[in-house]
Formats: structure tokens, sequence, C-alpha cells
């Protein structure tokens, strides 16, 4: 039973990962991205205990979050300590994060929600949780110690909690369709990431989203089977001599700065004038980010690839 098709037939076929966009989000390897997501098989009892819990309810499918698994390897590749979520419901992206975090024995996830109750069984929302339970029903209890769940409005919640805790290393926004609450939640997050922060959100406003990628000199990347996108920051920019000998030190790259292609064969730079072109920038949680210019923009490896610039992206160190 543990094997990664039936956790999908479990929580739904539209919880199928994509590996290349994992990947390209957290800066891994694509082998490492499908090492993360395989370690969903070992949380089977959590996820069997979760999906019950729903389906008692009168659901058979699991309404919240369009990519759990994801979710989870984007938590084992990143290793965030402090973990920001926007909507809750019922409890399955809070359930993944909190597997993740368990997983790598570290973080913890301050969670908000504003809850829309069920009236009926037919015509509510896919989000609206069961009269009679609370925001995050449906989290196991052995997830719970690293949660701090708060009911409420994040327009309340939000600038006292960042104030609390500084900064956020995963931002996760799961909240229904609404422009106005997006654009305040990514405007009042963008002054506590910091180099190597993540954020994920569902239901976003590409203009939106992309606008506040590109105001910490990211890119959003977005999930071809959902409205699911993602942007990771990128650090300070050292000296060039600090980048050559990080990208040596990397066993998964095949050649120096000069001509350095991943085995995944998926960024290159070429030509002796190439590591010129490079910035690198500090690592973060055990990742090296490696950048190019394009005029005063700032791109991160995979960026200056799609662009046909000179860059490449390393991975854990």
């Amino acid at each position: 039973m543990k094997d990664l098709g039936q956790l999908v037939k479990i929580l739904g076929n539209r919880a199928r990962p994509e590996i290349p966009w994992i990947s390209r989000v957290s800066g891994s390897t694509i082998r490492q991205a499908e090492v993360a997501v395989n370690d969903v098989v070992a949380c089977l009892v959590e996820i069997e205990e979760l999906a019950d819990s729903i389906k008692r309810t009168g659901r058979s499918y699991y309404a919240q979050f369009p990519a759990p698994i994801d979710l989870f390897a984007l938590v084992r590749l990143t290793r965030p300590r402090t973990l920001v979520e926007s909507g809750v419901a019922s409890g399955v992206s809070s359930a993944f994060l909190l597997l993740g975090m368990k997983a790598n024995s570290a973080g913890v996830l301050h969670s908000m929600d504003f809850p829309t109750f069920r009236e009926g069984n037919r015509g509510n929302e896919s989000w609206a949780i069961p009269q009679g339970k609370a925001s995050g029903w449906a989290v196991p209890s052995k997830l719970r110690n690293r949660w701090d769940l708060r009911s409420g409005r994040s327009e309340e919640l939000l600038g006292p909690l960042l104030e609390g805790i500084g900064t956020v290393d995963l931002y996760c926004h799961d909240s229904p369709v609404d422009v106005g609450h997006f654009e305040f939640e990514m405007k009042t997050i963008r002054d506590h990431l910091k180099p190597g922060s993540l954020v994920v959100a569902d239901n976003t406003d590409r203009r939106i989203f992309d606008e506040t990628a590109r105001s910490v000199g990211a890119l959003a990347y977005y999930r071809r089977q959902s409205s699911l996108g993602a942007f990771r920051v990128p650090g300070t920019i050292q000296g060039l001599l600090i980048n050559i000998r990080a990208v040596r030190s990397q066993p998964q790259l095949e050649r120096t700065a000069i001509g350095t292609k991943d085995k995944g064969g998926r960024t290159e730079s070429k030509g002796p004038s190439a590591p010129a072109a490079l910035a690198p920038v500090e690592l973060v949680q055990g990742l090296t980010f490696l950048t190019a210019k394009k005029g005063d923009q700032l791109l991160t490896g995979m960026d200056a690839e799609s662009i046909q610039t000179p860059g490449f992206r390393t991975s854990d160190c």
C-alpha cells in the first residue's frame, strides 16, 4: 500500500505532483524533487486519517488545496523554520505543511482562518467546514504540536503576527478568490521575506503575484494543472570567486562555471564570457543560487535560462 500512486488515489487525481514545478520553485534537481515527493509515502497513516475524516462528512474528495504532495515536498526541500498560512478550512494544506515539518524535525506553522460553515450537504463552497467543527478539524492530533492556529481575518491577524515573528521562511496563501484580500496579504508579507523565503499561493491574481515576485527580485512559476503559483526570494550578491568555488563543490554538476550543466540537462551557461555574466547569491538553507543580469533586472539561474541569458542554478550543498 505504501506507494505514491495509492496516495494519489486516496487524495484525488489532481493531487498528482508536478516534479518539474517542484524542482524549479525549490532550486533542487529533478532527482532531489523526486526523492522529496516519495518521502510522503512514509506519512500514509496520517494521510489516510485525514482523508477518512473528510469522507465521513459526506465528501468523497479533498476539496481545499490543489497540490498537497507538492507542498509537502517543498517543505522537505527548503526546510523552513517559520511558516505562515492564510486559509485553513478543514486543514488539508495545514496537514501537509505539518507532515513536511515533522519529516524535517523542524519548524513552527502559524495558521489563520476565518471559517465558512456548511449549511447542508449540497450547494456549499468546497472549502466550507461541517457544522459543529472548527478550522483545521481534520488535521490528525499527532501533527498539532508544531501548530499555532488562530481564528479571524488575516487583515486583522497578519500584521501583528508578522511583527511578532519577524521574518517568514514559507508563506502559503490558500484563501478563496478575493483580489483585494490577496493584494493585502502580498503587500503585508513583502517586508518580512528574506533570502530563501518561499511564497506559495493558490487562487492567485497573477498580476499581483508576479509584481510581488519581481519586487523581491524573483520570478513566479505556476503549476500546469491548477492556479497554484510560487516564487523564492534570491539572496544577496557576493564575490564571483565564492560563486565558482560553490559550483565546483556540487557533485551533481559536471563542470565548472564555464559551460556548466546539471545531469538533468535543464540549465547551463556556455562560452568563455559566461562567468563574467554571473553573480553569485549567498548560501540559504543549504541552497546555492546563481544569478544573471538583464539590464538592471536581477534574474535567478532558471529565469536567466528562460530568456537565453547565461545563468544556472545549483541545489543542495
